[in-house]
């Protein structure tokens, strides 16, 4: 009986919002600060006169991608379309962080990370898929419970108390597990690398050029 107490109360005991707030604040900031780094660079990643056409990105999924694919901008090539549809995206990350419309930016958050992780799925890294699933999982956490504008204005209409409201962790729990368990499969993959387990492994991948953006003066030294 204890053990279906403590399980009911992991997944269903109301828990303060503050910690799914701050999650929503960081990962909206995560998301801003992506939508950036690929602004300058629209062409050369999304249309057919960049790196990748959608033809050859549509043979790729066919092949290697099973279920639907989510791509709302699927057949679209107009530099300007495309450059609109990041301004949205980059407003949605911005009202995300503020907690401004928290579900609905939540929601287009979402969709864009796959409209642009399906139009370019050879590229893509863990971290993109890493950044999709935990969008998901932020869909059906009360995210604008604390920390956010949206609290703020039912704090000033006489909604809510000054103490944010308890809410369900049944999601945030999902997504603790699933950062859990990627980082434990990361470290069983890496364990048989003999740089992995001497310490070296970080060192060499820090010290390629081409992925310097800038000199950090301590990771920048010869100190093997």
């Amino acid at each position: 009986m204890n053990l279906r107490r403590d399980w009911n109360d992991f997944w269903f005991r109301p828990t303060p919002s503050g910690p799914i707030g701050l999650f929503r604040m960081v990962f909206g900031l995560v998301v801003v600060v992506y939508i950036l780094l690929l602004l300058p660079d629209i062409n050369l990643w999304f249309t057919n006169h960049g790196v990748l056409s959608e033809a050859d990105s549509d043979a790729y999924n066919a092949h290697n991608v099973a279920g639907p694919i989510l791509n709302i901008m699927h057949g679209v090539d107009n530099p300007l379309l495309w450059l609109g549809f990041f301004l949205i995206f980059l407003l949605a990350a911005v009202c995300l962080t503020v907690g401004w419309w928290s579900w609905p930016a939540a929601l287009f958050v979402f969709v864009a990370l796959n409209t642009l992780h399906n139009r370019n799925h050879p590229m893509t890294s863990g971290a993109d898929g890493v950044m999709m699933v935990l969008s998901f999982y932020l869909l059906f956490m009360p995210s604008g419970a604390a920390c956010s504008l949206d609290r703020l204005r039912r704090f000033m209409r006489g909604e809510e108390d000054e103490a944010a409201p308890l809410v369900l962790p049944w999601a945030q729990r999902l997504a603790q597990l699933q950062i859990s368990i990627l980082y434990l499969i990361s470290v069983l993959n890496k364990w048989p690398g003999e740089t992995w387990r001497n310490g070296t492994a970080v060192y060499w991948a820090l010290s390629i050029p081409d992925l310097h953006r800038f000199p950090v003066p301590l990771l920048n030294a010869d100190h093997l």
